[in-house]
């Protein structure tokens, strides 16, 4: 008897079905405490928002990033590629690079949260759940902080069991160094008072604190936490908001806030559920064995780092991600876009990892720019056609730098 060819219904179902199975605990990322820097710390994101954990002793810090945060200013006249074209070589060495030199273009920092947990504790270790996208900081008295940055609502969620944590302190970008200095001030404008923007406006509850910062251009971003406090322990959320996300005449403090209280709502393991149920379809979509344990560990995160950095919708990754560094000052290489092997190596790997999403962030954002890109070929190669500068901005602006390379097409 000839067998009957599947029915669509039932191809449907054996190509949905969840083969590849997500990074086992032995591939899972741990650090022994203390970490004091922001580059050796636990990465979290969603795409559009990131976050760092990290810290010592008692204090536990979470660093914040959201992707479209950049000041679009240009550096010198207006439009200088216009006046300096590609022919400009042939009377100066290096016509390009000193546009590189100034502030901005740039990525902008989002600040950091801190607590200060009980005097009696101290932290013993972090840990890096790739199946389930969580951090895990473990302190020495066997109570934990687990964090994430939900895959499905544009929020993080912090979680400090045992006790309650007795401060905490929503610190502006720049008011505090990268060294886990403790004498933050949180009024402070930082890294951002070198762009001449005034100090971010701040303000607090009893079970809220916010701060928003005016930018340049009319463009503001808000960070957000709502807390919540219990004899067994302390839950938070955390929310970033910019102009980007508001609708005219919408207040972006009051998106963050009712982003967060939504998320409390569905307190922690409800929002760890959707979370988790997301990155079991992120790993479903392709698993692979390496006989090498370290190269096997290696490769789960790096596949981790497209779920957390690189999703359709929000902007692709740069050169830092959505991790940017939180060291009180504006970050290096401006956080900028470099269309040479820094984009081209970040994105080799998604079409045979099967995570497609990922690097439609990237095809959608070049896309998006396609009007910016004709008119570079226009205003500095005198053609048609399109051509994408080198080192450009989210904007698509280019930023100048080395001429080798800085105004080349990739």
């Amino acid at each position: 008897m000839k067998p009957h060819p599947p029915t669509s219904s039932s191809l449907r179902r054996s190509l949905a079905a969840p083969t590849n199975m997500p990074p086992e605990t032995k591939d899972n990322l741990r650090l022994i405490a203390p970490i004091t820097s922001w580059e050796d710390a636990i990465p979290l994101g969603n795409g559009l928002m990131g976050g760092l954990l990290w810290g010592e002793g008692n204090t536990l810090r979470l660093s914040l990033d959201r992707g479209d945060l950049w000041d679009e200013r240009t550096t010198g006249e207006a439009e200088w590629w216009k006046k300096h074209p590609w022919q400009s070589t042939r009377g100066e060495a290096d016509p390009w690079g000193k546009y590189y030199e100034g502030l901005t273009p740039t990525k902008l920092p989002a600040g950091r949260l801190e607590l200060r947990l009980d005097p009696a504790q101290s932290i013993n270790s972090f840990e890096l759940n790739l199946a389930d996208a969580e951090a895990i900081a473990e302190l020495d008295d066997g109570t934990v902080a687990t964090a994430f940055f939900s895959a499905t609502e544009p929020v993080a969620m912090l979680r400090v069991t045992g006790r309650s944590v007795p401060a905490l302190s929503l610190i502006p970008a720049g008011g505090a160094d990268g060294s886990g200095d403790s004498s933050a001030n949180t009024k402070s404008g930082g890294a951002v008072a070198a762009l001449g923007y005034s100090p971010a406006m701040s303000g607090e509850s009893t079970d809220l604190q916010w701060y928003v910062q005016d930018a340049a251009d009319g463009f503001k971003y808000c960070a957000c936490v709502r807390i919540r406090r219990s004899e067994n322990g302390t839950l938070l959320a955390i929310a970033v908001t910019s102009t980007n996300d508001c609708e005219p005449g919408q207040d972006l403090l009051a998106l963050a806030k009712s982003r967060c209280s939504r998320a409390m709502d569905k307190d922690y393991s409800g929002m760890l559920a959707d979370h988790v149920s997301w990155w079991r379809g992120f790993w479903a979509q392709s698993s692979i064995e390496i006989p090498e344990p370290h190269i096997q560990r290696n490769y789960q995160f790096t596949r981790y780092l497209y779920g957390a950095g690189s999703r359709r919708g929000a902007p692709p990754m740069p050169l830092q991600g959505v991790w940017t560094a939180d060291h009180g000052g504006l970050p290096p290489w401006k956080g900028d876009y470099h269309n040479d092997l820094n984009t081209q190596l970040t994105y080799s790997a998604y079409q045979e990892a099967g995570n497609f999403e990922a690097g439609e962030s990237y095809l959608d954002f070049l896309w998006s720019l396609t009007p910016a890109f004709r008119q570079f070929a226009q205003d500095f190669y005198g053609t048609c056609g399109l051509a994408s500068p080198g080192v450009m901005s989210l904007a698509g602006q280019p930023l100048g730098g080395w001429s080798q390379y800085a105004m080349s097409p990739p």
